[in-house]
Formats: C-alpha cells, structure tokens, sequence
C-alpha cells in the first residue's frame, strides 16, 4: 500500500515538474539578434523585438562596433527603428579613450536628430595587493562654461573584485 502511494505522488510530481518546465522552457525570449564579425570582433549586432501577440520579430535597434589597434571597444552607435520613417535613427553614441588604467566613456544621447545629453564617465583601476579597485567619476558637458563639469552623482571607490 505504501509503495502505491509512494507511486502516485512521485508520478503527480513528475507530471508537475514536466508540464510547469516545458512551459516555462517554451517561453520564447523577448528579443533575438543578429551578429555581423569581422577577424572575429562584432561589428554589427541587429536586435529584434517580438511582437506582442509572441509570433514574429519586428526591427528594433542596431549597434554599430569600432575597434582601436588593440582591438578594444573605441565606438558604439546606438540606432533605434523608427516604425515610422521605416528606417534607423540615431540613439545614443558611446565614444571610449584608454590611456594606461583609464578609461573614459563619453555618452551622447538624441533626442530627435540633435544631441541632448552629454556625459563623460572616467574608470580607474587600481590594485592592492589581491584587492583591485576601480574609481569612477563622473561629468556632464556644461554649454555655458563649453567644458565638462564633475558631478559626484556617481560612486567613487567601486570595488571591482575581491581576492583572486
């Protein structure tokens, strides 16, 4: 009788588990993309959105890759589908400066076909002993004074990583 009983409940879990894992493994992903490589670095990725009843992929933004001679990130271009212009339009435009343990990432944000925001963001790394750290500061461009302004709207001091 045990054993019958036994049975029954590990047969009920195992349809539980079964039914509520298929679903939530059928789940489709929200978005799906698409990579564009040169010498192995990604140069394009074009990102797709599902649409909400879940059966097909609409456009819905693309990043542009610009490598330096080291092939680090140097640029990344934001484009947004514009549904009603049927084409991209700028987003957003991320600029980035090594220099030693530096580096500074520069953010230009659109709105429409102009630059409404300007941010700079400046990484440092440093190391103690098995303990590294990174400061961060932060900087928006003022217009008035035409130079970048340091804000301490960021954290300073972010610990990276703990021992190695």
């Amino acid at each position: 009788m045990k054993t019958k009983v036994f049975i029954r409940v590990m047969a009920a879990v195992a349809v539980l588990l079964f039914s509520t894992g298929k679903s939530i493994a059928c789940a489709p992903p929200k978005y799906a993309h698409n990579n564009k490589t040169e010498n192995g670095l990604v140069v394009e990725k074009e990102i797709y959105k599902r649409t909400s009843d879940g059966k097909y992929l609409e456009k819905y933004r693309k990043l542009l890759f610009s490598y330096d001679g080291e092939k680090r990130v140097s640029k990344k271009e934001v484009l947004q589908w514009d549904i009603e212009k049927n084409a991209y339009r700028p987003h957003s435009v991320y600029t980035y400066y090594y220099m030693g343990s530096t580096c500074s990432i520069e953010l230009a944000v659109y709105g429409g076909d102009k630059i409404r925001k300007t941010e700079r963001y400046v990484y440092t790394g440093y190391s103690y002993g098995d303990i590294q750290f990174a400061e961060c500061r932060f900087f928006q461009w003022d217009e008035n004074s035409n130079t970048w302004i340091s804000s301490d709207k960021k954290l300073n001091n972010l610990l990276m990583a703990e021992h190695q």
